[in-house]
């Protein structure tokens, strides 16, 4: 737009800061201005706004100005006190218009009035626009937007005119131009009741309900995507297909989208867009099988399949998914054969074929998916970090690696960290389960990579702290326990200090399991705890036995146990 339009131009201190005047705003603005801008006095009157386009279906619910209500006095110039909107969709069609005032509620900067709900669906442009009056002041250049998810912005659009119109180009010719109106809305659809289905080492399934608050749908593909990059969703499985969806409802659907990971999901992370599979009349040629895009899986990790883009009539239709190839001695099998969405469990890397067939009435249709499993790779595990008392051995755990094209595991120990002043030797550095003795306080960090005979895993390390001991005192047991045969009776076992970082770990002995049997054969204290444990002591038949109480950095204790006769008759 030319300079001779405008008479000055006012920088804007603390846009994005304006307070709201009404404190649950229910709707979701289209748009707001996440930094500083300026405002511009205007020469003559015009039309001002911005073209989008929606991402899901909508409700617009209110048209918005950018007013000269009082939280922005002192930092606009002269704004208008009121404002005259439109919203037109791309044929011109005013769909709503309404007259906004600087009293209406307020969000973020804008003023809200509301109007008729108007429905806006993705696949057209619309326009939303204000006439600015002659003499007063919009926002001008705005140097960066913040768009709600669901609404993408296209670009500025205004006109010189005396009256509110269509403006079909942009005479400004500024980046993201001027603004003095826009919309806000409601979703007519959002996924609701997120919830976990099931889950196994390194995978979450989720699924969740359609909550429909417009017009019926035939079927509704909802693709889930999250905002926290430490979610990953994988590709592929991460659809939830409603059929069919009722005006004004909650549907339910049979699928799941698959989380890499066993965390937990924060669900205010998880956005959804929505598209519409087309759905025929119901002939004998308007079945058309779907089986989905072609995949790429690991060994040992579940697949879900999804014909949720078939076609078909308007009767209920039936699915069958059948292996048509799999690798040789493959024993893979399908979960859910006869759903739109089965999964299955690659057990052998090589190539997967699986058909769908399609069934309504007497018509039905064929269609296939790859899926090209890899093996996993070796997976090093060194187990938990351990706290021992300087001087003694520890054994380390490397019985939970994986491996992954080959069958064998061989291990790599190394040391690679140990005090300042101490030195330590692993033995057995070559098996799942070497030791070393760590002769003075202080940590020690020990790495271990795996290989399955192919290849090398990533490395592992675990942590040793070694302190001066002893770790948990002393353990308090009773001297003395009689029990009768056949009979059990506890026994306190107590530590006289807190247990250390990482817990203690106290094992209970029989010296004659013929007289005395103990149970459990292990108490844990955990961290900072001294609290009694029960144990059971049972006696088999008469005569004496001695059970042992010991532990890392404990004393050894022996309590006496003598077994009486059983007097019940």
């Amino acid at each position: 737009m030319q300079n001779s339009f405008f008479r000055r131009s006012v920088r804007l201190l603390a846009l994005a800061v304006l307070p709201a005047a009404v404190s649950a705003w229910a709707q979701k603005p289209a748009l707001e201005f996440s930094q500083t801008t300026n405002a511009s006095q205007v020469g003559t009157s015009f039309v001002t706004g911005y073209q989008f386009a929606v991402l899901n279906p909508i409700t617009v619910t209110s048209l918005g100005a950018v007013l000269d209500h009082s939280a922005s006095k002192a930092i606009f110039g002269a704004l208008p006190t009121s404002m005259r909107v439109g919203l037109w969709d791309s044929s011109q069609k005013l769909l709503a218009t309404t007259t906004v005032y600087d009293t209406d509620p307020i969000s973020g900067n804008f003023n809200y009035s509301t109007i008729t709900p108007v429905a806006l669906s993705p696949g057209q442009n619309y326009v939303v626009a204000g006439l600015l009056p002659s003499g007063k002041s919009t926002l001008s250049n705005v140097p960066e937007l913040a768009t709600d998810p669901q609404v993408k912005y296209l670009g500025p659009r205004s006109m010189i005119s005396s009256e509110l119109a269509f403006p079909a180009t942009d005479v400004i010719g500024e980046r993201n131009g001027y603004f003095a109106a826009s919309f806000a809305f409601t979703a007519r659809l959002a996924l609701v009741n997120y919830r976990l289905v099931s889950q196994t080492p390194g995978n979450s399934r989720y699924t969740a309900d359609l909550l429909n608050s417009g017009a019926a749908y035939a079927a509704v593909m909802a693709t889930v995507t999250s905002s926290d990059p430490a979610v990953t969703i994988s590709p592929g499985q991460n659809t939830l297909s409603f059929t069919p969806v009722p005006a004004n409802s909650t549907a339910a659907t049979k699928g799941t989208f698959m989380v890499k990971g066993d965390s937990p999901v924060d669900f205010a992370t998880l956005q959804a867009t929505f598209t519409f599979p087309a759905r025929r009349s119901a002939y004998s040629n308007a079945v058309v099988a779907n089986a989905g895009s072609d995949q790429s899986a690991i060994v040992g990790e579940e697949v879900s399949l999804s014909g949720s883009e078939s076609s078909y009539g308007d009767a209920a239709p039936t699915y069958s998914w059948t292996f048509t190839s799999r690798p040789g001695g493959s024993a893979a099998t399908l979960i859910a054969s006869n759903s739109e969405a089965p999964s299955f469990v690659p057990d052998i890397p090589g190539t997967y074929v699986v058909a769908l067939t399609v069934s309504e009435g007497s018509a039905s249709s064929i269609d296939s998916v790859t899926v090209n499993a890899a093996a996993a790779k070796p997976a090093a595990n060194a187990g938990a970090d351990i706290t021992i008392v300087a001087g003694s051995r520890v054994a380390l755990d490397g019985s939970g690696s994986t491996p992954g094209k080959g069958k064998m595991l061989q291990y790599s120990w190394e040391l690679t960290a140990a005090p300042e002043g101490f030195s330590a030797a692993l033995e057995a550095s070559n098996t799942a389960s070497p030791s070393f003795e760590a002769p003075g306080p202080g940590t020690y960090q020990v790495r271990l990579v795996v290989n399955d005979g192919i290849e090398d895993s990533a490395p592992e390390s675990v942590t040793v702290t070694a302190v001066n001991g002893p770790l948990a005192g002393d353990v308090v047991v009773p001297a003395a326990v009689k029990v009768n045969s056949r009979r059990f009776t506890p026994m306190q076992i107590q530590l006289s200090k807190p247990a250390p970082p990482g817990g203690v770990s106290v094992s209970l002995v029989s010296s004659d399991t013929s007289k005395v049997t103990v149970s459990p054969a292990v108490l844990v204290f955990p961290e900072g705890e001294t609290v009694s444990m029960q144990a059971r002591v049972a006696g088999v038949k008469t005569g004496a036995a001695a059970v042992t109480v010991s532990g890392a950095g404990l004393t050894d204790r022996t309590i006496a146990v003598n077994v009486q006769a059983d007097q019940e008759k």
